[in-house]
Parts: structure tokens; C-alpha cells; sequence
């Protein structure tokens, strides 16, 4: 019965994750096909696999429990129907995306000058949400008793979860986290548009101020993705010198393959520093927990609820809490141990937070809220330059850790959704209208000839 739930997960992520691929090699700005075959490839295909590999044996994990190992069919089948829930709303999403025109007319960037005024106010308020967590707030010391490099796993655990006990609600943590992946990030972006003077350096500053909030958080996975959102910005200005007609699915994977490069080389260090471990068990550890991890613990929380803790409410499908917000609600740990008997942060998908929230209703509400908001996103993208679609890729792909390994709300937190549609906001805040008919931008805006 588990062979055959999972050969069907598998061919139903192989056509999901190939009619994406389809719409982007039309040349269709879709951030709903790239986000889809995001979440298909780190999470969907992870559970068609997972009950056949040996995860206990990953050596960066102590005596790890697994419970799709267990190859119970009836949790199998609910965990592996939720996913097919968000398969099934995301490809009717793209088959009406399919529906979009791309308009005849070229939409023209806005002035150098407003776009440095833009990024310049985004770097500000970043500034001030900086100070006040920082320097008015625990950050600071934080920071400066955070290191990467440990002996073991239990004391690279054991320094991350001392912040979890140091911030408190009110201390601007939110606020500086928000800065560090959302404001700065864009204002590089926006000046990467304006192609203006010295935006390397300010490049530089947005990229250590980020790197800062993410090495404070004494996690890998944040300061990975500073590294790959910062430098695939970098990688976006080659293309963005590129004629607008040569602008096409071959443009973005010369963005993509390089920064995947990166991810699993600088993973692979990171895992190698932070846990000590030897190159090879690190490689593989950083296979192991982007592939098949994400799917793999997602399994507690569809063991748990309802047979163990009631669905926490419908009020509750858009997050989770690490320690259950006072009390008041069931956090990630006490899923852990009524789950495995451990207590540890288990992962947990928007689906499986959804789950836990209300089963397949709230599952059905996330995934119609998020392939509806990330449509409406594509239906502006549709009007603009392809150039710009990279951009708002770029700056969601931070937000792949929120969507594989949290919440809708983690998701967005980390830049989804509201990093692009920020960049759009500001890219045509005087309107959709602003276009030309010339085949090519002006001059000065994205560096065209």
C-alpha cells in the first residue's frame, strides 16, 4: 500500500514539477511555477522517498526517530493528500496563468534618482528596526557571543537555543528580523535596477547588515541564504546587461545553476564548521536535510493531530509557535514529543502546520491563499520585464526555508510574497501604465544599450 502512495506521489510531482518548468521556459514570468517547483522538489519528492531511505543514519543527527520509516499507510496517506491538496490548487493556478497576454509594450523602470530614493528610505527604516533591537535591545550581545564553529551537534544546538530564551516579546526582534530579510535585500535590488553609482558599496552594506541579523540567529540556513540572495543579485546585474529579446528561461539558469553551486558548497562548509563533521558526512548532510528532511519530520505533526492533541483551531493554520506562545498553544516541541519522545524543534511545511491547525480545511485555505496571493503577483509581472520576474525570484528564494520549514506566516516573514510585492510596489508606484512601445528600456535603466 506505501509502495503504491508513493510511486503515485512521485509521477504527480514529475508532472507538477514538469508543466512548471513548461510555463517557465515559455518565457512566462510565473512566480507561482517557480515557487511550486521550489516547494515540489524540497519537500513533495522528500516524502515520495523518504520511507526507503536510512535516515537514522545520518550522522549529524543523535539517534534520530523518523516516523515515515515506519511505513504506517493511514499516516502515509494523510501526510502524502495533503500535498496533493497544494498540487492540485497550485496546477489549476498555472493552467489559468496559462490564460495571462504579456503585453506588446515595454514597461520602463523608474529614474535612477526615485530609485535611490526608494532604497534609501527601505535602508533607513532597516536602520532604525537595527537600532532598536541592537542597541536598545539584547541583539547586540547576542551577536557578539555568537560562533559558528563547535565540536559537536548537541553544542551547536545548545548555543542556538540560548537566543530562544534571551529575546522577549517588545525588543524589536521582529522588526530588525524583518530589516535583515525583506528591507535590505530589496533596496539592493532596486539599485541594482537603477544601475546607479557606487552601488556596490551600498551592496556591500546591505549584504553585511543582513549577514549580521542571520549570523546573530546562530543558525545555518539564514546566513546561507544572505549568501545566495546577495550573491545571485550580483549574478542578476550580468543578465541584466543582456538585450531584453536574449532575456529568457537560459538567462535565469545562468543565475540558478551557479547559486545552487553555491548553496551546496556553502552548506557543506557550513556543516563541516558548525558540526564538526568531516567534508563527505557534511556533503551528505546537506543533501539529506534539503531533500528528504523537510518531508520526513513534516510526518509529526499528521501523527499528533488530532489522535494525540486536538486541531489547534482554524485561527491557527498560519503559524505555530517554538514555545507554544505562553502556553497557549501547542509548540513544535511538545508535536516533538508526543510524537518521537524526543523533545527537539521539529520541521514542519505549511502544510503540516495547516494540518495541525483544522486537517485538510485549513490545508485547503493556505493553499488557495498562497497560490492565489503568488497569481495575482504573476498577473503584474505578466506587464513588466522578464528582468524584473528574476528579481522578485531572487528575493523569494530566502523564503523557501519559511515555506519547507514553517508556516505561511514564516514563509512571508522570510520574504515570500512581500519582498516581490514590495519590489513591484516600488518598481510602479505610478502606475501599470507607464510603459512604451520601444523594444527597448531606456537608457540607464537595467544597464541596456
Amino acid at each position: 500500500m506505501v509502495e503504491l502512495i508513493s510511486v503515485t506521489q512521485l509521477l504527480l510531482c514529475a508532472a507538477v514539477l514538469a508543466l512548471a518548468v513548461w510555463v517557465l521556459r515559455s518565457g512566462r514570468p510565473s512566480l507561482l511555477a517557480f515557487t511550486l517547483a521550489g516547494f515540489v522538489v524540497i519537500d513533495s519528492v522528500g516524502v515520495a522517498i523518504a520511507p526507503y531511505l536510512p535516515l537514522s543514519d545520518i550522522q549529524y543527527l543523535n539517534g534520530p526517530a523518523f516516523l515515515i520509516n515506519e511505513r504506517n499507510p493511514d499516516l502515509y496517506l494523510r501526510q502524502v493528500m495533503a500535498h496533493w491538496v497544494l498540487l492540485t490548487v497550485g496546477t489549476a493556478g498555472l493552467l489559468l496563468e496559462a490564460q495571462y497576454r504579456r503585453s506588446q509594450t515595454m514597461w520602463v523602470a523608474p529614474s535612477s534618482r526615485q530609485l535611490v530614493m526608494w532604497a534609501g528610505l527601505l535602508i533607513v527604516v532597516g536602520l532604525v528596526a537595527y537600532a532598536r533591537y541592537f542597541l536598545m535591545g539584547p541583539g547586540l550581545e547576542i551577536l557578539l557571543g555568537s560562533r559558528l564553529s563547535f565540536s559537536s551537534t548537541m553544542e551547536a544546538v545548545a548555543h542556538r537555543t540560548e537566543v530562544r530564551y534571551s529575546v522577549e516579546t517588545g525588543q524589536g526582534a521582529y522588526l530588525a528580523a524583518l530589516a535583515g530579510k525583506v528591507l535590505f535585500p530589496v533596496a539592493a535590488a532596486l539599485l541594482a535596477v537603477g544601475r546607479v553609482r557606487f552601488r556596490g558599496w551600498i551592496w556591500l552594506m546591505c549584504f553585511v547588515l543582513s549577514a549580521a541579523y542571520a549570523f546573530h540567529t546562530r543558525e545555518k540556513s539564514p546566513l546561507l541564504a544572505v549568501f545566495i540572495t546577495y550573491a545571485a543579485l550580483l549574478l542578476w546585474e550580468r543578465v541584466g546587461r543582456l538585450d531584453w529579446r536574449r532575456i529568457n528561461f537560459r538567462a535565469m539558469a545562468r543565475i540558478l545553476l551557479p547559486t545552487l553551486l553555491l548553496f551546496f558548497l556553502g552548506g557543506t562548509a557550513f556543516y563541516t564548521v558548525n558540526f564538526g563533521l568531516p567534508f563527505d558526512v557534511a556533503m551528505q548532510s546537506i543533501v539529506a536535510r534539503t531533500l528528504a528532511i523537510p518531508g520526513a519530520t513534516e510526518t509529526n505533526f499528521f501523527a499528533v493531530f488530532p489522535e494525540k492533541y486536538d486541531f489547534r483551531g482554524i485561527e491557527n493554520i498560519f503559524r505555530i509557535g517554538l514555545l507554544g506562545y505562553g502556553g497557549q498553544d501547542v509548540s513544535i516541541y511538545e508535536v516533538a514529543v508526543a510524537a518521537t519522545g524526543d523533545g527537539f524543534a521539529t520541521n514542519a511545511s505549511l502544510l503540516a502546520v495547516s494540518w495541525s491547525g483544522a486537517g485538510y480545511l485549513g490545508v485547503t485555505i493556505i493553499a488557495l491563499l498562497l497560490v492565489g496571493s503568488l497569481a495575482l503577483i504573476d498577473r503584474v509581472l505578466v506587464r513588466l520585464d522578464y528582468r524584473v520576474f528574476l528579481l522578485s525570484a531572487i528575493l523569494s528564494v530566502s523564503a523557501f526555508i519559511g515555506l519547507t520549514s514553517g508556516s505561511i506566516l514564516d514563509y512571508i516573514g522570510w520574504g515570500g510574497l512581500v519582498s516581490p510585492a514590495l519590489l513591484l510596489f516600488l518598481l510602479t508606484w505610478r502606475g501599470l501604465g507607464r510603459r512604451t512601445a520601444s523594444p527597448h528600456l531606456h537608457k540607464g535603466n537595467y544597464g541596456a544599450p
